[in-house]
């Protein structure tokens, strides 16, 4: 089909075009082909046909109120109005795909909670409950998550923790529950590896089995002072498989340049290291810094997000573990535009996409703290790729015969 108004402009229709549910290999596919088209040298320019989809209105109460401040910040609670991550303007963009898939590696998840219940990982080839190993995986029923610690299926999370940060990255939306997450229609992957300390040995199953399944996106809110060479290895092979992770900076107000914190101070480019800011886009008086070794700053101070008493209730937190799931967040959207970037153009754009102020300046190494809607634009895929090119051809006739599969 050509278009008059633009001499030469038409639509390439390619075989096998992925639809609206396209997942990752089928865009993979098919950006390969817009490349090898562009190699040809005939076409000005070549360009997916997009799908738009309507602008995303979250109508949950917290993050209508403003209670979700690092979400919408309102100026509530002694805030800085707009000192959040500009969140809504990214979800005109993206807001996660079910293909994108977050590892939460912590104390486990409350599976049943209002607001995670429909939000997790599905492990199709695990019968649920009936106490076989039907995938032959190595761990029984894990049809929901995984419990590294114990060896099973049952993620649970006795103390909350985990349940807390899963809620920041993925909390479904306007779903009558007052939460809502940053990447509201990506997957959680509930990975247990303790409880109030986390088990090394259980993190090295965890990134096993998310290299194993393809899961690239990984958060991790723990953290200690013992370096680990196993552990370095492990995250190593991690980033090699095409895992970010991103870790919580540490909660003691100290300089983690000097005095080192682990895993987030690995000299690993698949790693993230979060400081947590506050309502008025301040250093967290209990956050640790590092103008080398902490990479940015996220919303870490009176976090408002699922809690594990039951399956309605919510709790308030703050720390770096808070902060570091709204990166997750982030990364996740951007996963979800362009599951085809690597981790390094991922860390790339992320770290480029700060807000800067004077107060993170000489703390982080980017001098600022993260700006979700900046990450997100200009990915290349603004909308649902539907297998269709647009292709201006130079010069303006001329017609292009495709084989496909």
């Amino acid at each position: 089909r050509e278009f008059a108004i633009v001499p030469g402009l038409m639509t390439l229709a390619l075989p096998n075009n992925p639809n609206k549910e396209n997942n990752q290999q089928k865009l993979a596919k098919l950006l390969k082909a817009k490349g090898e088209l562009m190699g040809l040298g005939l076409f000005k320019y070549v360009e997916l046909n997009y799908a738009s989809a309507t602008n995303v209105k979250v109508k949950d109460a917290a993050f209508v109120d403003g209670t979700l401040w690092g979400l919408e910040n309102l100026g509530v609670n002694n805030g800085t109005m707009d000192a959040d991550m500009d969140v809504e303007q990214a979800w005109d963009l993206s807001t996660g795909t079910a293909e994108t898939i977050v590892a939460v590696f912590d104390s486990g998840v409350r599976l049943t909670h209002n607001d995670l219940i429909d939000q997790l990982w599905t492990n199709e080839d695990e019968i649920p409950n009936n106490g076989l190993d039907d995938d032959s995986d190595g761990y029984v029923d894990n049809h929901k998550g995984i419990d590294f610690l114990n060896s099973d299926g049952d993620p649970e999370d006795p103390v909350g923790h985990g349940t807390h940060v899963t809620g920041t990255i993925a909390a479904a939306a306007n779903n009558g529950s007052p939460h809502v997450g940053v990447a509201f229609n990506a997957k959680i992957l509930a990975c247990k590896i303790g409880d109030f300390y986390m088990d090394t040995a259980s993190i090295a199953a965890a990134v096993q089995f998310c290299v194993d399944h393809g899961v690239r996106i990984v958060n991790g809110s723990y953290g200690g002072l013992w370096a680990s060479s196993a552990m370095y290895d492990v995250y190593k092979a991690g980033g090699e498989n095409d895992i970010i992770f991103i870790f919580a900076a540490g909660n003691t107000a100290t300089d983690n340049d000097g005095i080192h914190h682990y895993p987030s101070d690995y000299d690993l480019e698949c790693i993230i290291s979060v400081a947590a800011s506050d309502n008025r886009d301040r250093l967290a008086g209990f956050s640790n810094y590092g103008i080398t070794s902490v990479d940015l700053a996220a919303p870490g101070v009176d976090i408002y997000s699922c809690g594990s008493q039951n399956d309605q209730s919510y709790a308030t937190e703050s720390g770096t573990s808070m902060a570091a799931p709204h990166v997750a967040g982030v990364v996740a959207l951007m996963r979800s535009m362009r599951p085809d970037w690597s981790v390094i153009n991922v860390r790339e754009k992320l770290l480029a996409s700060v807000d800067t102020f004077d107060s993170f300046n000489g703390k982080v190494a980017t001098g600022g703290r993260i700006n979700a809607a900046k990450a997100v634009e200009n990915m290349g895929v603004f909308g649902i790729p539907d297998g269709i090119m647009e292709v201006a051809v130079t010069p303006p006739s001329g017609s292009l015969l495709m084989a496909g599969e």
